[in-house]
């Protein structure tokens, strides 16, 4: 790997679903260090219920 990953900025995004209602995500955005360009978004539960939530509403479509 030419550079180390990088978190530009992150935080807690707050999304509404049609099926789930209110849904937490905590947000990291990345880059490459000394690498211009496009970067990438991870976005996780911020917890174990909320990860549940999100699991039943995939095992079921």
């Amino acid at each position: 790997m030419h550079g180390a990953a990088k978190i530009l900025h992150g935080g807690i995004k707050r999304l509404k679903h049609p099926a789930l209602g209110s849904v937490e995500l905590d947000s990291s955005a990345l880059s490459v260090d000394g690498r211009p360009g496009p970067g990438m978004i991870v976005s996780t539960p911020v917890d174990c219920a909320m990860a549940g939530r999100i699991g039943r509403l995939v095992a079921s479509a």
